[in-house]
């Protein structure tokens, strides 16, 4: 039973990631650029709040497995809490750098309603962020968002699971966002991840 609930968390967040990464595809964006051009502005704000909806079903029907793997102790639980507010910070360092408004898509929506939204763009302006956390790694949004799930002071089975399905798609997105970086950004974005590390920072 407990396999069976495995492959059932594995195939649900796969859905997530299959689904996410195909709305998320330059093709298809540009696809609804060309038969919906109207609603283009608003793509980025509805592709989130697809993505929210989509993933609190995901984490709501991933079955329970009711099996604790560690429960740290005092002082290493609150050592655990401590790195979770780290991570926590890096994540609102990465969204001030990159600018949160437009990664969410409110700027967009904006732009649109002061008739200033350039269409050619697709659904934000993107912008090649190098210094502050990009100075650490390539993708300093997942590697923040991965070291505050990691670092609980208490991990059941379910949720180890949940967080290695998220982890996976991190790595899976990278690679692929980075391929649509170099198409935007060419040698600029090539030179930029010239020995610097994908996740991990000082990994090299």
């Amino acid at each position: 039973m407990i396999a069976v609930k495995i492959l059932e968390i594995f195939a649900l967040y796969a859905t997530f990631g299959l689904v996410h990464t195909y709305l998320a595809k330059i093709e298809f964006k540009e696809l609804v650029a060309k038969k919906y051009p109207k609603f283009l502005p608003y793509y980025r704000f509805s592709y989130n709040l697809y993505a929210l909806i989509h993933f609190s079903l995901v984490y709501k029907l991933s079955p329970d497995i009711d099996i604790r793997l560690y429960d740290l102790p005092k002082p290493f639980d609150l050592i655990m809490l401590a790195i979770q507010y780290v991570a926590l910070a890096g994540v609102v360092w990465v969204f001030y750098k990159i600018g949160f408004k437009e990664f969410l898509g409110v700027a967009q929506i904006g732009r649109d309603i002061f008739e200033n939204y350039d269409s050619a763009i697709l659904d934000e302006e993107a912008e090649l962020v190098t210094d502050g956390p990009f100075k650490l790694c390539r993708h300093p949004l997942y590697f923040f968002t991965s070291l505050w799930l990691i670092a609980r002071p208490e991990m059941m089975l379910d949720y180890f699971i949940a967080v290695v399905c998220i982890v996976m798609y991190f790595i899976i997105g990278a690679k692929y966002e980075e391929k649509k970086m170099l198409i935007r950004f060419g040698e600029k974005y090539e030179s930029y991840i010239q020995g610097k590390p994908r996740f991990v920072p000082f990994l090299w």
